[in-house]
């Protein structure tokens, strides 16, 4: 592990990486790879969640970082913050990496009360959370500096919140690259067969169901583009509420679709139906960054989606997908068409896919990032200490 050195006291270098809760979705990923990517740099990391993580979090986890339990009761809970001064004292953390409202609320006090740095990476997708409050500012102004995940955000940031530019680092999202790849072309068939899928030309999706999502507008475009493309299938992988499901089903039989859409709820191959799809189609209404378009692009996929937020600084238009305007289903079936008829196109998008997450949006290059930043943070850290 990496050390700080004061003198004759060397305290081991602890990053808390401090979360409101750890659901179902990207941010829950980019939080754990994060500490991951930090335990491979040399950090001693402590995960703590304000809310105890479903078992199956914890289970599933296995990059190096250590749990903590401090769970804060419902509402405003201001002993909240003393609890959290002990627990930063009696761990020696020498920063906190914040995620969302809650935390950067009692982790910033926290930290200021502890004398340590904490620094804050805005993770939302929806733009409320980037509105020009008294509230949101105030929770800004108690980090000591700010990560973007994308462009857009940075932008929203400065201008919303009123975080100055030179407190904000921009760090994109980043897959493991050894565990998310294509599959060799000769295992394709297999397990097409073994989803039940053969003979279809797959469509895929994969985001919790909600609105922001677009899958709505996704199943508009298939009712427009299946009489040309019988053999294409729509599979949406994603769970969401009984609302959710409801809307989405009732719209699938309200353009007698039931043969061309199907919901498989919460899945845990995406890796499988991301290597056996034609390509990957997600018009997002919103989105923060979209760890799942940098997924289909490790996997050699094409892209349809929209150009918002993050998905800007991922996909290139014309060369690894091609982007639409949100909300508009006549566009998304446009480019779903375009790349249908035209594979060897689509394969080209596929392989600048894969070069443009190579080059740019490996889990090495986010934790690099980082680690550069919680470096320049702890400056009297040892980098050549280890144990």
């Amino acid at each position: 592990m990496k050390r700080l050195d004061y003198g004759e006291h060397i305290l081991v270098t602890t990053v808390l990486e401090l979360v409101q809760t750890l659901e179902k979705g990207g941010r829950t990923k980019r939080i754990l790879d994060t500490a991951t990517g930090l335990c491979r740099s040399g950090w001693s990391v402590k995960v703590l969640s304000m809310a105890e993580p479903a078992p199956w979090v914890k289970a599933g986890y296995s990059g190096g970082a250590e749990w903590l339990s401090l769970q804060k009761r419902p509402g405003l809970d201001l002993l909240y913050i003393y609890r959290l001064v002990r627990l930063l004292r009696a761990e020696q953390v020498a920063l906190i990496h914040a995620h969302c409202e809650s935390s950067y609320f009692y982790g910033g006090i926290a930290a200021k009360l502890s004398g340590i740095p904490i620094v804050g990476t805005y993770h939302r997708s929806e733009l409320a959370y980037f509105q020009p409050s008294c509230r949101l500012r105030t929770f800004a102004r108690l980090l000591t500096a700010a990560v973007a995940i994308s462009r857009d955000r940075m932008q929203l940031m400065t201008s919303q919140l009123g975080i100055p530019s030179s407190r904000i680092t921009l760090v994109h999202g980043g897959v493991d690259l050894a565990s998310c790849q294509a599959f060799d072309p000769d295992c394709i068939e297999p397990v097409k067969q073994k989803l039940g899928v053969e003979r279809k030309r797959v469509l895929l999706s994969v985001g919790h169901l909600g609105p922001i999502k677009g899958h709505d507008v996704t199943i508009a475009a298939m009712a427009r583009i299946r009489e040309r493309w019988p053999d294409a299938l729509l599979v949406i992988a994603g769970d969401g509420s009984a609302g959710d499901y409801r809307r989405l089903n009732d719209l699938v039989g309200r353009l007698n679709l039931a043969e061309h859409v199907r919901l498989l709820g919460q899945v845990h191959n995406v890796p499988e139906w991301l290597n056996i799809c034609e390509f990957f189609v997600q018009p997002s209404i919103e989105e923060g960054f979209g760890l799942v378009f940098v997924e289909a692009g490790a996997c050699r996929k094409a892209v349809v989606a929209t150009a918002v937020g993050g998905i800007k600084d991922i996909i290139v238009d014309g060369q690894t997908g091609l982007l639409v305007e949100p909300r508009d289903a006549d566009a998304l079936a446009a480019a779903m068409d375009c790349l249908l008829q035209a594979p060897k196109r689509t394969s080209a998008f596929g392989e600048a896919g894969l070069h443009r997450v190579q080059a740019s949006f490996s889990l090495d290059s986010m934790a690099a990032k980082y680690d550069g930043l919680f470096q320049n943070l702890v400056p009297q850290r040892n980098s050549n200490g280890c144990s």
